[in-house]
């Protein structure tokens, strides 16, 4: 049997959704750390972004899903980019919890132009 890597980085891409889209979700028996966000607007019309933490807590009278906006509707100008995260943000899987990063956004211009990078160090539950 192959053992799991202690820590493995990953770095995720893609296009901001105008509608709220789980960009990340941490794995079951790891504990994950976002050690950098960022969107950057490709395009020659103004964006806003909204990047957020969400945690489904499970119970016996079902799943509590809370979500806590990071960053709400920032601005990012054209032909620029914004750093969605400021230090690290730690994302839990248990049993009961499990936490995510949700993110949307849109562009004045032409869609697709609102594009992200997250850099994640996953770590294995010991």
């Amino acid at each position: 049997m192959a053992q799991q890597p202690l820590n493995s980085y990953k770095t995720i891409a893609g296009i901001v959704s105008t509608t709220d889209t789980e960009v990340y979700r941490t794995k079951t028996g790891y504990t994950s750390i976002v050690l950098y966000a960022q969107v950057a607007n490709t395009g020659v019309g103004v964006g806003t972004v909204t990047f957020y933490h969400q945690r489904e807590l499970r119970s016996q009278s079902g799943i509590t899903t809370t979500t806590t906006e990071l960053i709400n509707q920032a601005i990012v100008p054209p032909n620029d980019a914004l750093v969605l995260l400021e230090g690290r943000l730690v994302l839990e899987r248990t049993a009961l919890k499990t936490d995510s990063i949700v993110m949307s956004g849109i562009s004045t211009s032409v869609p697709n132009e609102l594009k992200y990078v997250i850099s994640i160090l996953e770590t294995l539950n010991q």
